[in-house]
Formats: C-alpha cells, sequence, structure tokens
C-alpha cells in the first residue's frame, strides 16, 4: 500500500493503537471492476442478477426491483467484500451511494453505471465511503450538468487509513451498530406498516360514508355519521407571489413533504428569477400533480419544517380557513383519502409533461 507523506490521528481512538494514519488513494488499496452493458432483448424472467442504483437502499442491498439478463452472456461477476457504487445517474444525489455486499451472491453483476471496488482493505473502506469526506469528493466531481463520476476520479479520493489491526477494531465496532440500526429499521418499517393498515380503517375509503374502525365520545355513545364535504369549505387557494423575494425554494418529497431543493438536491435547480413564484408560510399546504410513489395522483403535503418558502406555480397552494384543522386534514392528505375524488375530476389518460391534468376548480 503506498503511503503519502501527510499522515492524520482521529480525535477517537481505541485503546492500545499509537502511530499516524496513513494518508491514501483508494487506488492504493482498491480496484475499480466495470459493470455490463446490456440491451432489453436480454432481459429475462431469470438468470444473472443486474445490480443497480435501486438495489442499494439505505446504504444496504435491496432486492425488491431486480433485473435478471441471459445467464450466457459474458459478466464480471460479483464477489463477497465488494463495494457496489452508482457512478452515473440521471438523478445527482444517487451519484455515489454504495453499498457492500457481505456474503456470495448466487450469479450476480452490476449494470454500466454502477462500478464495484475490490480490495483486501474493503471491510474498512465501506466505512469510508460513508463519511462527509467521501460525499465532498464525490460532489466536487459533478458539476452542474454532469450526473457521472469516472473510475479515474474514484480511485483518486484521498482518505486517512489505519494499519491492519486497527481497521478490523473499527469495523468490528461499526458493524455491530449496522446490526442495531438495522433491527431498528425493520421495527419502524413493522409500525409503518401498522399504522398504514390502521388509516384504511380510520378513513372511509372508496365507496363508504364512515370508516371500518371508530372512536366513541367519553360517554360511551357514537359520534356522528361522517358528511362529506369539499375542500374549499376548509381551505383557500392562494396565489400569492415572491415579491419578498424568498430564495427557499421548496420541493415536494413523498416521504419527507415540502423540503428545501437545496436540502434535497444540494442545490437549487430551480429559475433564477423567483418572483413569479408562490409564496408558501407554515401550515400551507402544497399540491404535486405529478405522480411519485405512493401517490398515484400527486401527493399534498404541508409546509413544517420552515417559515416561509416558495415552489413553482406548477403547484396547488392552499392555506386553512381555520388552524383546527391542520393536522387531520395532513393525516388525510397522507393517507391518500383525496385519490379517488382527483380521478373523478381529471381527464382521464391526459396528462402534460408527466402532470395530472386537473383544473384549480376542480381540485377543491
Amino acid at each position: 500500500m503506498a503511503l503519502a507523506a501527510t499522515k492524520k490521528v482521529p480525535n477517537l481512538r481505541f485503546p492500545g493503537y499509537e502511530g499516524d494514519w496513513a494518508q491514501i488513494q483508494l487506488g492504493d488499496v482498491a480496484r475499480t471492476v466495470n459493470g455490463l452493458t446490456y440491451s432489453p432483448k436480454d432481459i429475462r424472467s431469470d438468470g444473472i442478477l443486474v445490480l443497480r442504483s435501486s438495489n442499494i437502499k439505505n446504504g444496504r442491498l435491496s432486492f425488491e426491483d431486480n433485473v435478471y439478463v441471459d445467464p450466457g452472456i459474458k459478466a464480471n461477476l460479483s464477489e463477497p467484500g465488494d463495494i457496489l457504487i452508482c457512478v452515473r445517474n440521471g438523478s445527482q444525489k444517487l451519484i455515489g451511494k454504495n453499498a457492500y455486499i457481505e456474503e456470495a451472491l448466487d450469479t450476480t453483476t452490476h449494470g454500466a453505471f454502477m462500478t464495484v471496488l475490490r480490495g483486501k482493505h474493503n471491510n474498512f473502506v465501506q466505512y469510508l465511503l460513508q463519511t462527509d469526506k467521501y460525499k465532498k469528493q464525490v460532489n466536487a466531481d459533478l458539476g452542474a450538468r454532469i450526473n457521472s463520476i469516472n473510475n479515474s476520479q474514484l480511485l483518486k479520493y484521498r482518505f486517512s487509513m489505519p494499519a491492519i489491526d486497527e481497521q478490523g477494531k473499527i469495523s468490528t465496532f461499526l458493524k455491530v451498530l449496522d446490526k442495531k440500526i438495522e433491527l431498528i429499521e425493520k421495527k419502524l418499517e413493522l409500525s409503518k406498516k401498522y399504522k398504514k393498515g390502521l388509516m384504511q380503517r380510520l378513513f372511509p375509503q372508496k365507496g363508504q360514508t364512515n370508516p371500518v374502525l371508530r372512536f366513541k365520545e367519553d360517554d360511551g355513545s357514537d359520534f356522528p355519521d361522517w358528511q362529506k364535504r369539499q375542500l374549499k369549505d376548509f381551505f383557500e387557494r392562494t396565489t400569492d407571489k415572491n415579491k419578498l423575494g424568498n430564495k427557499n425554494v421548496l420541493t415536494i418529497s413523498a416521504q419527507q413533504g415540502l423540503v428545501s431543493q437545496t436540502d434535497y438536491f444540494n442545490k437549487s435547480v430551480a429559475a433564477k428569477d423567483l418572483t413569479g413564484y408562490y409564496l408558501l408560510e407554515k401550515n400551507d399546504f402544497a399540491y404535486n400533480k405529478s405522480y411519485s410513489a405512493g401517490y398515484p395522483t400527486g401527493a399534498v403535503k404541508r409546509l413544517k419544517n420552515y417559515d416561509v418558502g416558495v415552489v413553482s406555480t406548477l403547484y396547488i397552494c392552499f392555506k386553512p380557513k381555520t388552524n383546527q384543522i391542520i393536522d387531520y386534514f395532513e393525516q388525510v392528505f397522507n393517507a391518500g383519502i383525496q385519490n379517488h375524488e382527483i380521478e373523478k375530476v381529471a381527464q382521464e389518460g391526459a396528462r402534460n409533461h408527466g402532470l395530472l391534468n386537473i383544473a384549480v376548480e376542480d381540485f377543491f
């Protein structure tokens, strides 16, 4: 392993280890393995599994969205200890995401938009690729219109690295934490599924007037039957323009709600002139008419994390007539209760640039 003159020592260290950490480049301790280029005619229902960016979820391998190709195709097969890295993608925020291949996988390779880092120190290197230093080096190689990093760039990334024994001590400790995190995330996922099932029973579904599961009054009597009302009874549309020059451009994330573009994309992808954008205040809502995972008719989200922000005029924005309804309607929209109503008024099959064709007056 080539050692550079610059050496560093971490702030936190296990007892019994001394000496400086060496400054290395990834190319000193690993090599890259190119991915497979394949065409639609190569795809099969079974065969060689091709790992893509969608097979990396929360820093671990996920097999929920698999693609297989003809088993006769010559490909570089994955090995235990490989680190799978996304190096090309239409979304910049996915560039650099990676996962450690801990166990042997049956007849598995990776796609051309991915690369594999292969080396004897990967048990430790995998954690270097989770650091801010790694992310900064990836971002430095991404320009305004560049959605990729190449292998030569990747192999030049610089890190501090200890001797083998200390590498093992650190990676073993972090692996224990990974297992604990994985268990917590599994419990969280089960809780989310439980909540989703409850919400389907707590809110009327398509064709229902009352929900299946209902609470009682304090005296044990039934609450009155639910009523059908229109959105405009509780909200009013807001089209206030950004006259204040606010630069907090928001976008809708299906999972996180209304978030700042600089936080979500690591940059703003909006136009330079924001005066024509709609101005939102805290607890206002916005409807994005484009499809996203789990939201077949688009997502409605509440502004919670910022006092003010601006959104594109492609959004339908509205504010509550009273603050008493805010929390309730947030749950209504998250449960997708509005979906079948939107389907009624939207022009069937009509989409403009991926947006559902729905008139503002019909939405309310």
